[in-house]
């Protein structure tokens, strides 16, 4: 490919894994589409080194506790908690399609390892609604009209919320912060991010350990249920680590 113009990947894949990644000419495009407020969905082959039970696949689906760290200003922020929710469905006795709106860093694989489960191979073959099709490694093509409409209704919703601010998340203001907290299902910690005196901006956009730490004390203080906190707390990571 010969551009003159910039490029940028939106989103990522790691070193070992293959398949679909947009590439852009409009820097608006990997902030408003990898943001969880708007939970993209991303669908990946996944082959294994032994036979997937059907308990395998509704654990997966149900949500794998796993450990990930996100790195932030030189900062590591590390969280343990369940996945979201998914779906996974079977190919062959040893692989399966699993669509996941999360993006924690090598979420599947960790999710595959904590069963027990070696990952041979792994293709993401779905972006956003957008598939790649029969290309192959090094192989790219144009969006057609329908997939640029999705691009477009992409850019459009990152801009709605960077409205106020115009710089992004490091201008989230409290209600932005207070409308993301509802968005991801977690309006059971609202008022306890009020009483905390957390700076919404810092704790979103940086993931600052001492922003998390203070703003869960303030959560269990006010008595918000476990599931909540963690379920929060994952939000916070998750966030990081797509905007990182």
């Amino acid at each position: 490919m010969s551009m003159s113009t910039r490029l940028y990947p939106v989103g990522r894949l790691d070193k070992d894994t293959h398949g679909i990644i947009l590439i852009t000419n409009d820097g608006r495009l990997p902030n408003s589409s990898l943001r969880s407020k708007f939970r993209k969905q991303k669908i990946y082959e996944v082959t294994v080194d032994d036979d997937v039970t059907e308990d395998d696949l509704e654990q997966l689906r149900d949500g794998v506790t796993i450990t990930t760290t996100s790195q932030r200003d030189r900062k590591s922020t590390t969280l343990t908690a369940p996945t979201l929710p998914c779906t996974a469905l079977r190919l062959s006795a040893r692989s399966f399609t699993i669509t996941i709106t999360e993006g924690r860093n090598r979420q599947i694989r960790k999710m595959c390892g904590a069963l027990g489960l070696g990952v041979v191979d792994l293709r993401r073959v779905e972006f956003m609604g957008i598939k790649g099709d029969d290309l192959r490694v090094g192989e790219w093509r144009e969006l057609t009209d329908s997939e640029m409409l999705i691009v477009n209704k992409a850019v459009q919703d990152g801009e709605e919320v960077t409205t106020r601010g115009g710089e992004g998340l490091r201008c989230w203001s409290e209600v932005d912060v207070i409308e993301w907290m509802e968005s991801v299902g977690y309006g059971a910690c609202v008022e306890a991010f009020k009483k905390s005196g957390v700076d919404g901006g810092r704790l979103l956009n940086m993931g600052t350990p001492d922003q998390v730490d203070h703003l869960a004390y303030h959560l269990e203080d006010m008595g918000v249920e476990e599931e909540d906190r963690e379920g929060l707390e994952r939000a916070i990571v998750e966030l990081c680590e797509e905007e990182g």
